[in-house]
């Protein structure tokens, strides 16, 4: 069971990537950076637990708008109004980009 609950090597390390890069992008100070990737990993194993699930496709899909929204809204008392904006913008971008992949 615990190990239900941690991240593989590879989910850790593109985890650790993603992050990297809103580090750099955001500007995050060195408090927010620790806060920002606690935030990430939380959800991220919730993301984990989530694919697990045997929920019908929309139980799913209503669940996973429910971690986002509450990953948004950690995240909007973390970051700055300008931060927020370009973390939501960069969300965007990617839900957009794994939709393409995830068509083909």
């Amino acid at each position: 069971m615990a190990q239900e609950l941690m991240l593989t090597e590879e989910q850790e390390a593109r985890m650790i990537q993603h992050i990297k890069v809103y580090f750099e992008e955001l500007g995050l100070s060195e408090d927010q950076k620790q806060v920002f990737k606690k935030i990430t990993k939380k959800y991220a194993l919730k993301m984990k637990t989530l694919k697990r699930d045997n929920d019908s496709k929309y139980a799913n899909y209503r669940k996973l708008k429910s971690i986002k929204k509450s990953k948004n809204k950690e995240m909007k008392i973390l970051l700055n109004a300008e931060q927020f904006k370009k973390y939501q913008e960069n969300e965007e971008k990617r839900n957009k980009e794994k939709l393409k992949r995830d068509s083909f």
